[in-house]
């Protein structure tokens, strides 16, 4: 089990406050979690810019 607060920009306080919000613990939790899956859609629906 992998705390949130092992991601690059997330501190501890950021991993305590994404627990309080939304119950995201772990790594795993915050992939899991619908907002962030709602933005992986959107991003391979998304044209790419080059």
């Amino acid at each position: 089990m992998v705390p949130v607060s092992a991601s690059k920009g997330v501190s501890d306080k950021d991993g305590e406050l994404l627990q309080e919000a939304f119950g995201v613990v772990t790594v795993a939790d915050l992939a899991e979690l619908k907002y962030a899956r709602w933005a992986q859609a959107l991003a391979a629906l998304a044209p790419s810019a080059k």
